[in-house]
């Protein structure tokens, strides 16, 4: 058995927002690793279904999205085939559930609207969940808060979740640690893989590009977390 327990996380790639340089790098890395598990989140916008103002020539593109999808988790199987690769619940696969509910209901229960039925999960041996909880001291889950700066976030996650934990959702990297009279704690802020132009923002946006790393020491509580950035295409790692 080995000494070490490895769990990627590769958050926000907002397809087809994806960056591809940041997408080949997140890739290479797990590839280079062979991580025991991967956690994902926000592979899909849902660009379609969302409530904003859209450029026409994309509002129809939902069927492109889940195949261009379904491509990267094919790609992602193929080089991490002993993986344990988990999809957590967002709010950006909340989109579907919301349209459906406000503009369709009566659809809203098929089961092949449903979210592991529609992204064909099953194909690729990949599960579904809200969240993970990583033997009771470490949260895995998207993010629901947004703060301004990097680490701000990852301070109100560890504040409303009470242990240590690492988030999507901000697109930023960043790390927070702090301790109490009942231990350590640290809370990582993944970064993103979607890019940094997105059509929505007139500015230059604060976030950062990275994959999320966490360690656990064999079958022990142990860990490790940090975000690895990539910079100019690749993830120093050794």
């Amino acid at each position: 058995m080995s000494d070490w327990y490895r769990i990627a996380r590769l958050c926000d790639m907002h397809v087809p927002f994806e960056d591809t340089t940041a997408v080949n790098a997140a890739f290479e890395f797990v590839t280079r690793i062979q991580p025991d598990e991967i956690i994902l989140d926000e592979l899909h916008d849902f660009y379609a279904c969302s409530r904003f103002v859209k450029d026409p020539d994309r509002a129809t593109s939902l069927q492109d999205e889940l195949d261009a999808v379904g491509k990267h988790m094919k790609e992602l199987r193929k080089r991490c085939p002993n993986a344990k690769i988990t999809i957590l619940e967002s709010n950006h696969t909340d989109r579907l559930q919301r349209y459906l509910w406000s503009e369709a209901p009566a659809l809203s229960k098929l089961k092949c609207l449903l979210l592991p039925k529609l992204m064909s999960l099953s194909d690729y041996e990949i599960g579904y969940k809200p969240n993970i909880n990583h033997r009771g001291v470490f949260l895995s889950k998207h993010g629901t808060l947004i703060r301004k700066h990097s680490a701000y976030t990852a301070h109100w996650e560890f504040e409303s979740e009470g242990m240590s934990g690492m988030s999507g959702h901000s697109h930023r990297a960043g790390e927070y640690n702090v301790t109490k009279r009942s231990g350590e704690y640290t809370w990582i802020e993944a970064g993103c893989l979607c890019s940094m132009t997105p059509e929505y923002m007139k500015s230059i946006p604060n976030w950062q590009h990275a994959v999320g790393f966490i360690l656990f020491e064999g079958n022990t509580k142990q860990f490790s977390a940090m975000s690895l950035k990539i910079i100019n295409g690749k993830i120093l790692w050794s």
